[in-house]
């Protein structure tokens, strides 16, 4: 029976061992999940604040694209108005060109008729002289004459 206490008694310790052992195991698990446990956690508190900075970053991207799609809008009014400018420019310069061919035809209108105003007196004056030299014969030529310079000289005035 000795030898069967002793047996026990070695069995015993053993499993006094083997209970340490365990007891030192599950503590190294426990501290092992708390470990995790810290771990996950602090993932978790990145993973959300990644989260809210993805959040923040679409947000600011949508307040960006509207302002891009305003931009846009108000740069397709301006080249609506750019284009209208320059058709209405184009005409104004065409009607420019029109009136600078019609001040020119006006000019040459007026060349002409300075020039038959400088011969029609030129004869007036020839036929006044003639008209002098004629003398009393030449008195009705001068009258006429005379009449037909002032009616000349009245209308070329209205110009």
């Amino acid at each position: 029976m000795s030898e069967h206490i002793n047996d026990l008694e070695s069995v015993s310790n053993e499993l006094l061992k083997s209970t340490d052992g365990a007891e030192s195991a599950n503590i190294r698990i426990n501290e092992s999940k708390d470990q995790v446990k810290r771990k996950m956690k602090v993932q978790s508190d990145a993973i959300n604040n990644s989260s809210d900075s993805l959040k923040d970053m679409v947000d600011k991207i949508e307040i960006i694209t509207r302002e891009a799609e305003s931009k846009l809008s108000i740069l397709e009014i301006l080249n609506r108005s750019s284009k209208e400018g320059t058709l209405k420019l184009d005409q104004s310069l065409e009607s420019i060109e029109n009136l600078s061919k019609s001040s020119n035809e006006i000019l040459e209108i007026i060349t002409v008729i300075e020039s038959i105003s400088s011969r029609t007196n030129m004869l007036a004056m020839n036929a006044a002289i003639e008209a002098a030299h004629a003398g009393e014969a030449g008195k009705g030529f001068f009258c006429c004459c005379r009449g037909n310079k002032k009616t000349f000289r009245r209308d070329i005035s209205k110009f």
